[in-house]
């Protein structure tokens, strides 16, 4: 096989998924602003919502943890793994979409 063929083939699919992980990764600041934002439409508390927003682009349960503790909310637990499992859910789901259009 031609080293050029396999650079393209990598490059084809790697490229999109490296830009789309930074993009996620800097909207995670994104989404706690919307959260901070609804919040007040929703009549809740416009800090806790944006917290367990943010833990939604954490890293899993660890990353919960981390944020509600430096946050010193960690009786937001339940709704931090709550947005920790749908957010991970709609990322691979989104994932997959992307790369059956790509290959």
């Amino acid at each position: 096989m031609d080293r050029q063929v396999l650079i393209k083939g990598f490059l084809k699919i790697f490229v999109p998924l490296a830009i789309g992980s930074i993009v996620r990764g800097n909207g995670g600041t994104a989404v706690g602003m919307i959260g901070f934002v609804v919040a007040r439409f929703l009549n809740m508390y416009p800090i806790d919502v944006a917290i367990v927003n943010a833990c939604h682009s954490g890293q899993g349960g660890t990353g919960d943890v981390a944020i509600l503790r430096a946050a010193n909310r960690m009786q937001l637990m339940p709704f931090a793994q709550i947005a920790t499992r749908i957010g991970g859910a709609i990322t691979v789901t989104v994932v997959l979409i992307i790369l059956s259009r790509v290959t």
